[in-house]
């Protein structure tokens, strides 16, 4: 995945085997496979949260910019630069 425009498009979903728990306001992946644990602080919680296979980053990007009064742009990289990074580590397909 680069971070172009076209990637707003994809749907992300979290991979088969992840489980997901939430301590506090963070949120713990588990990757039993890889025996791995992931830590999320509330907002990278909440971009996990909108990874339900139907929404699109698109649609994700602009939810929590009215959710977190943070600039579009801004986001857009943002979002894309975590979702890169899980879907490296296979958290999300």
């Amino acid at each position: 995945m680069s971070t172009n425009d076209a990637d707003t498009d994809w749907r992300p979903a979290l991979a088969e085997g992840i489980r997901v728990e939430t301590v506090g306001q963070e949120l713990i992946l588990l990757n039993r496979q890889a025996e791995r644990v992931h830590q999320l602080d509330p907002v990278g919680a909440r971009i996990v949260a909108a990874c339900d296979g139907k929404t699109t980053i698109a649609e994700i990007i602009l939810q929590l910019s009215t959710e977190f009064d943070v600039g579009v742009d801004t986001l857009r990289k943002d979002v894309i630069e975590l979702l890169k990074m899980m879907q490296e580590l296979q958290l999300i397909r």
